[in-house]
């Protein structure tokens, strides 16, 4: 699933991060950089010039971690898109059930109430002639689509999305 190909990816992008960073003179230029970025370090003028080797000295790495970073909140934003996504596909697929049901207040004579699965919705009966709607709605259909059926009593029935196995994020 795309998610976890996002969260494998940000999951790579930290450890490479965390073998460059755990050299220890690396360590060091980036504790050196992160205080002068933030001017906790003042420099004078002297080590002006040796923070300017070291710069260039470290240029590569720094590219690099600049590098990861970004590809590593790039994973992160995409992953949140999807997330999004997600949630907004289960919460349409919960609201296509809402407010269909079945209310029967007396039942006189045998009466069989079923699901009838479609994949098109009400545009697959707007194709079909009248007489195969009568001949498919007087089938009996499969127990297990069976909502009612008896000769007497009531019947109110709502809809129910039925579960599904959400995959693994």
């Amino acid at each position: 699933m795309a998610i976890d190909h996002c969260k494998q990816i940000i999951e790579s992008k930290e450890r490479e991060w965390s073998q460059i960073s755990s050299n220890p003179e690396v360590a060091k230029y980036l504790s050196l950089a992160e205080g002068v970025r933030k001017s906790t370090i003042k420099l004078t003028s002297a080590n002006e010039v040796n923070w300017n080797r070291m710069k260039a000295r470290f240029a590569k790495v720094d590219g690099a971690l600049s590098r990861l970073k970004l590809e590593r909140q790039d994973q992160q934003k995409r992953e949140q898109v999807l997330q999004q996504e997600k949630a907004n596909l289960i919460e349409g697929r919960e609201k296509t059930g809402h407010g269909i049901g079945c209310k029967i207040t007396a039942v006189i004579g045998e009466t069989l109430v079923r699901k009838m699965l479609g994949s098109t919705g009400i545009a697959a009966l707007q194709n079909i002639k009248t007489n195969e709607i009568r001949a498919r709605l007087r089938e009996a259909g499969r127990i297990e689509d069976r909502i009612y059926f008896n000769d007497e009593g009531s019947l109110d029935w709502t809809y129910q999305v039925p579960e599904i196995e959400v995959l693994s994020e």
